[in-house]
């Protein structure tokens, strides 16, 4: 074994440790490490021989909670260092392995720094009037942090995250990539409202800035009602009269252990699923996997997991120490300190994430569901259709992928067009399916917005002859109580709606009223400040019920 190492200010090179199975690869292993005050990298590069004539079949690296892996004849990678303040205490670990064509196996196990340097991001957000939207505006964020490494020759930003919450409820992200220019937002109503910018660094520093902003909405004036397009409300006390209950608590991570608490019994279920409550993007495809699991889908904070989810993940699974916990998305999601904690106790932790949100669906796809024959296609760039998809994607036994809008990359096109039946949720995904998967039959359901959609979603899901006595509903602004919900409605197998929180739309009153003598009850996800006390008289009033 040959090993090289540079450090540099921040940075300890420590002890360093290799073995193999027996007549297993021999691993010349070599890294660097550079940086300063600021910023540093990591790079690793790997290479290995078997005595014979049996070639390298493939290599596999697992640095600070993410697995990268190589089918090349050499392994070589440029990682970001995490700086985090948790992280410098005790020695960080990477764990290269080399597996030969007949299986052989070695592994190069090395621990080699202390970290002393803390990376902090700048925030900057600058918010105008749109000239030419009524109600309009645009956020102009701007973000900084060092620029380390660079991975398949593309540079990589310590900027991961930008999130923009608008101040109405409704939030918007990007992830991966600088925002370049202004992003637009309309208002509903005129008022004064706190934009709040939030940027975070792959090592989960964060930054946030807000600005506030008036905005007027001119007055327009109202149509008279349309003559009965909605359908008559159906009486109170018809058959299926149905029970309308409010599943929420005081907070996203609250309104999670509910629905929890809710759907399953004291170990009950066969595993659990974790997702960051702070952003959306890794969970998008994760509802079908809770399913498979037959458990919920619970929220955590990216760098601890509080006392009462870890009591929920223990109560919900109950002695057998065999049922799985899967983490969604990588380190710079979900922080190494939730995975120990999980792992504390005694159940087996799992994650998976992938590079971006498109690559983490892929994953959950192959890795967690098996790569099923069926696929459901939603964008990835908003969260409204994909979380709609869950609960259909389940009776389908499917697997959700992202698309990246109206586009697919080369690997979800390749997955798509690989299974026999495709669905896809949303106009952009219809797009993206059409120019992505050519000449591939599909299944097409969108409607003229997020609401619209979720009801051609779970029009489908009620279409042959399948009557679900029950249904949820969810924000369609934000997404966690869409999320957990989601994975609530799968295990039952019933339908997701969408509402606008202030409102009930008319093409989803029009389905409650349609499905009333059927349904027996009904779960709106999320507290009143999620989804308002009127939306839910206005559900008990459609479907002919009573509230619990």
């Amino acid at each position: 074994m040959a090993l090289s190492t540079m450090a540099t200010a921040g940075l300890v090179p420590v002890s360093q440790a290799a073995h193999a199975d027996s007549g297993g690869p021999v691993t010349k292993f070599d890294y660097s490490v550079t940086g300063d005050a600021t910023h540093e990298t990591i790079t690793i590069d790997a290479r290995a021989s078997i005595p014979g004539s049996s070639p390298i079949g493939s290599y596999s690296a697992s640095f600070n909670g993410t697995v990268f892996t190589s089918d090349k004849p050499v392994f070589s990678e440029t990682f970001p260092v995490s700086a985090d303040p948790a992280d410098t205490k005790g020695q960080q670990v990477l764990d290269v392995t080399a597996t030969g064509t007949d299986g052989r196996v070695g592994t190069q196990d090395e621990r080699m720094y202390t970290l002393g340097a803390v990376i902090q991001p700048k925030a900057g957000l600058t918010v105008s009037a749109d000239p030419n939207t009524p109600g309009g505006i645009l956020a102009d964020p701007t973000a900084s942090a060092p620029a380390v490494g660079t991975r398949d020759g593309l540079s990589m930003s310590f900027i991961t995250t930008y999130i923009i919450d608008w101040g109405d409820g409704s939030t918007q992200w990007a992830e991966n990539a600088p925002v370049t220019s202004a992003v637009p937002h309309i208002y509903a109503k005129s008022g004064t409202y706190p934009v709040q910018l939030t940027v975070e660094t792959g090592t989960l520093q964060q930054a946030t800035i807000t600005q506030s902003i008036t905005v007027t909405v001119p007055a327009t004036p109202i149509p008279p009602p349309p003559p009965s397009t909605t359908g008559p409300t159906p009486p109170a006390g018809t058959v299926g009269a149905a029970t309308v209950t409010r599943l929420g608590g005081g907070d996203r991570y609250a309104t999670a252990r509910i629905v929890s608490q809710t759907q399953w019994k004291d170990g009950a279920a066969g595993g659990v699923v974790i997702a960051r409550g702070d952003a959306a993007p890794d969970a998008l495809a994760g509802v079908p996997l809770a399913a498979h699991t037959r458990g919920p889908l619970l929220l955590t904070d990216p760098k601890a997991l509080d006392t009462a989810t870890a009591a929920e993940v223990k109560r919900v699974l109950g002695a057998d120490k065999s049922k799985p916990v899967y983490i969604l998305g990588g380190a710079a999601a979900v922080s190494p300190d939730v995975e120990t904690q999980l792992k504390s106790l005694g159940y087996q932790v799992y994650r998976i994430g992938g590079a971006t949100r498109f690559d983490t669906a892929l994953r959950i796809a192959k890795d967690g569901l098996g790569s099923p024959a069926n696929v459901v296609v939603a964008t990835g760039t908003d969260f409204a259709d994909a979380l709609a998809a869950g609960p259909y994607a389940t009776t389908e036994h499917a697997a959700v992928v992202l698309s990246d809008g109206p586009g697919m990359d080369p690997a979800t096109a390749a997955y798509v067009k690989s299974r026999s039946g495709i669905t896809a949720v949303g106009g952009a995904a219809v797009r993206a399916v059409r120019s992505g998967a050519p000449g591939k039959s599909f299944t097409d359901l969108h409607g003229g917005d997020r609401y619209a959609t979720a009801v051609a979603v779970a029009d489908a899901m009620t279409a042959g002859g399948h009557a679900p006595a029950g249904l949820g509903i969810a924000s369609g602004t934000v997404f966690p109580d869409a999320l957990t919900g989601g994975a609530y409605a799968a295990d039952a197998g019933v339908p997701l709606l969408l509402t606008d929180p202030k409102g009930l739309p008319d093409t989803v009153r029009l389905l409650l009223a349609a499905l009333h003598r059927q349904l027996a009850a009904v779960q709106i996800f999320g507290g009143s400040l999620a989804v308002s006390d009127a939306v839910d008289a206005q559900v008990v009033k459609a479907v002919g019920g009573h509230a619990a």
